[in-house]
């Protein structure tokens, strides 16, 4: 009699357990575990500024699986990382708004040759990005006079382009250093204007053959940068790669404050046509002189040489002749080109 039962038992488990299979299989486009993929994500690679928070966090919604939608998700991103997000792609067209084709120009103040480095958000086509980094190239090697580097208003994108196309302006040799989650250090290198190391995966490799032809480094003239808080991501990494040049000088406002490295990913569910784009943030930088005394900037704004307020019309626009307020900028940087400092 108990081993009928037992095997009764034993039976209708069995049917429980194929019941449960059954339903999975059959009706696979109903799980969406993108919440738990992305908190994975988070959990091995990210830079949690806020340990307390994300425990709560990692009880409270099952380790991401109760979190379903975009908004939630970025609100809890901000909290323990500002530069990281998560971005909702239903179609090409959509996703394409995020990019910023722009090219560098050119303009001029008196003796000041202003480059204007825009945002470069196109990081999978890397035509672009070699144009880009050609573009920026030839404006330094054939500028008439000094030589002024506008970053304001440019919100980052790819550093690939704009490292590698102001590296006649910095020095061969590491840049600075890129630490994980873990707190081991990646060494970024510049060598013949190539960008080498960093964390696995954070690199963007270029080709060479956009470099204009006998480029020679141009390391013995004063250089200044012009920044303001919406100088961000990418372009702070440049102003930490170009401070490696003892004659570069940053004129303007403190830097937005994501001085952190990203990386990205798309996550998909068979039952929705969206697309979630993860943007995380895998390490932060150890520069390798001080600035300020600092030497770690784990989404620290990057304080300029030479603080002078001055105010652009639109957050893309980097028109600094056009725009009011800029004159005590521009003559600022003039008179410190023609003085002994």
């Amino acid at each position: 009699m108990r081993i009928k039962k037992y095997l009764s038992f034993i039976s209708g488990i069995g049917i429980i357990i194929f019941g449960s299979l059954s339903l999975f299989w059959i009706h696979p486009k109903s799980i969406d575990s993108r919440g738990y993929e992305i908190f994975s994500t988070l959990s091995q690679y990210e830079i949690i500024n806020d340990q307390p928070t994300w425990k709560t966090i990692s009880k409270l919604t099952s380790y991401g699986k109760k979190i379903n939608n975009v908004d939630d998700w970025n609100g809890l991103l901000y909290s323990i990382n500002k530069h990281s997000s998560l971005v909702k792609i239903t179609s090409d067209e959509e996703f394409q708004t995020f990019e910023n084709s722009n090219f560098p120009t050119i303009s001029k103040y008196k003796n000041l040759t202003i480059i204007n480095i825009p945002s470069a958000y196109s990081p999978d086509d890397k035509n672009f990005l070699e144009d880009y980094a050609s573009t920026l190239a030839k404006l330094i090697n054939h500028a008439s006079g000094n030589i002024v580097l506008n970053l304001s208003n440019n919100h980052g994108g790819a550093r690939e382009p704009m490292i590698l196309g102001t590296s006649s302006l910095i020095p061969d040799g590491v840049l600075f250093n890129e630490i994980d989650n873990h707190r081991n250090r990646y060494p970024v290198l510049l060598k013949n204007a190539q960008l080498l190391g960093g964390i696995p995966g954070t690199i963007n490799t270029l080709s060479t053959s956009w470099l204009p032809s006998q480029q020679e480094k141009i390391l013995n003239q004063k250089v200044a940068v012009i920044t303001n808080d919406k100088t961000s991501s990418a372009a702070e990494s440049l102003i930490l790669a170009l401070r490696n040049n003892p004659n570069v000088r940053v004129f303007g406002l403190p830097s937005a404050g994501y001085t952190s490295v990203n990386m990205n990913r798309f996550f998909s569910n068979h039952n929705s046509k969206e697309l979630w784009w993860l943007i995380y943030t895998v390490g932060y930088y150890e520069v390798n002189f001080p600035i300020n005394g600092q030497c770690i900037f784990n989404n620290q704004p990057i304080p300029p040489d030479y603080k002078v307020d001055f105010s652009l019309l639109k957050d893309s626009d980097q028109d600094l002749l056009s725009s009011q307020g800029t004159d005590n900028l521009l003559e600022t940087i003039n008179n410190w080109f023609v003085s002994d400092s």
